[in-house]
């Protein structure tokens, strides 16, 4: 489907430019991500359907006009530089644009147990300390 691998392919130049790797934030996944928010689309609402694509679709445009480049073909500091470009846009729409391309993309890294553990978030040992406090009556 030609909307699918267009979603896939917005989804991999995003992963890139959202998620930057450090000592403690490992490499995006562009195919795991791109998985998740196919699904994440499809389970949303028409209007969200409509509202996420308009959301890659614009900021490819916005991309176009303010650095005369694809995203795509953004090196990682371009890449930077225009996010916060649009952060501190004082046009709201704009500003809007990396949230809502962006929040997809970081549920689905930090779902990731590799990425929690690296970030010291022990997932099991919290539900077992939650269980302990869990109050019957």
């Amino acid at each position: 489907m030609i909307l699918e691998r267009y979603v896939r392919e917005r989804i991999s130049e995003l992963s890139r430019l959202f998620i930057v790797p450090t000592d403690d934030i490992l490499a995006p996944e562009p195919e795991q991500i791109s998985a998740f928010c196919l699904e994440f689309m499809r389970q949303g609402t028409p209007g969200f359907r409509f509202l996420y694509l308009f959301t890659l679709i614009s900021l490819e445009a916005a991309c176009l006009l303010r650095k005369g480049k694809r995203l795509r073909e953004l090196d990682s500091g371009e890449g930077e530089e225009f996010l916060q470009s649009l952060y501190r846009s004082r046009w709201a729409p704009l500003r809007a644009l990396p949230l809502l391309a962006g929040l997809p993309l970081f549920f689905s890294h930090y779902d990731r147990e590799d990425v929690q553990k690296a970030l010291g978030y022990d997932v099991e040992n919290l539900r077992r300390e939650a269980a302990l406090r869990e109050v019957t009556r």
